[in-house]
């Protein structure tokens, strides 16, 4: 038997899809992609997923427009164009969409996917296992997030750590199966957004790019560059700020000490948790060290995430 969706819940998507579709132009897309990539960004604005990508959307334009205005000879505007900056603010809008579930997950389970995602209480060192967490959750609900994991890679003994790094590999299936209006540039930056903890889902090449990439001609390589860490960086500085409500300056703090810790060295006590972590090896990383420059001076200002 059919199961007819209510009237309210189909006006209520409608008006969520063309909030997000209202987005998305005001960043300048030209081309709107497939319904089936903004219903999964309407249903993260039910959440306060929604709310992140939209504050970290602003950020990345600013730090573009700094990068310019403050290293002309490393961000020349040549090269630095009106089209890389919309590609790094579309890039913020999307790439949390993968936190509703893999492409050929259905509605039932994209909201129970989401909802694990939302839960909050959860250690942050994410060693909980999934299905202690999802005992948290209405049993319908528990059984969809299981079922999708078993079909995705889930894996008895899977922990909350595991599942909170597959959104990142689900935001690249979605924009892979769905790429209309989606260019290579966006699905690049959206898909390294947590290359910080080692995550490259489709092994893109050179997620650290030198200065000196520009010079033999790599301008697209180089440009990308500096847009992924900026996303990176802005997602977890926006976190610490906003989620934490840690002050400016003690996110910054954080924020260095985490992205200098040397690769495969550990230090106790930088981490919210207190716990050892290995360092994701973007220490002596001249572009990134100029990412956090422009959000530690645009912070300061209190412009990083100010609405225009």
């Amino acid at each position: 038997m059919k199961v007819e969706t209510p009237i309210k819940e189909v006006s209520d998507n409608n008006r969520l899809k063309a909030r997000v579709a209202e987005k998305l132009r005001e960043a300048g897309m030209k081309e709107l992609p497939e319904d089936e990539v903004l219903e999964r960004r309407a249903l993260l604005e039910t959440s306060s997923f929604g709310e992140d990508s939209e504050i970290i959307s602003r950020g990345m334009p600013r730090i573009f427009e700094y990068l310019k205005l403050h290293h002309p000879q490393l961000c020349p505007p040549q090269e630095f164009t009106e089209e890389r900056k919309i590609d790094g603010e579309v890039a913020a809008q999307l790439h949390d969409i993968g936190k509703v579930g893999p492409p050929d997950a259905t509605m039932e389970e994209q909201q129970a996917i989401l909802d694990l995602y939302s839960i909050r209480n959860v250690d942050p060192s994410g060693k909980e296992l999934v299905v202690e967490i999802v005992k948290r959750m209405p049993e319908a609900a528990a059984g969809r997030v299981l079922d999708v994991l078993s079909r995705h890679g889930g894996y008895e003994g899977m922990t909350m750590r595991n599942f909170w790094d597959k959104h990142g590999e689900w935001t690249l299936e979605m924009l892979d199966r769905y790429p209309r209006g989606i260019n290579s540039h966006v699905r690049e930056i959206t898909a390294l957004h947590h290359a910080d903890r080692g995550i490259n889902v489709k092994k893109f090449p050179g997620i650290r790019v030198s200065l000196e990439s520009r010079t033999i001609g790599l301008f697209e390589e180089y440009v990308d560059a500096f847009q992924r860490e900026a996303l990176m960086v802005l997602d977890k500085y926006q976190a610490q700020v906003y989620r934490s409500g840690v002050a400016h300056e003690a996110a910054m703090d954080w924020l260095k000490a985490f992205f200098h810790k040397p690769k495969g060295q550990q230090q106790l006590g930088i981490e919210p948790d207190g716990e050892k972590k290995e360092g994701p090896g973007f220490e002596n990383d001249p572009i990134l060290d100029i990412i956090l420059e422009a959000i530690d001076d645009l912070g300061k200002q209190g412009e990083i995430f100010k609405e225009i």
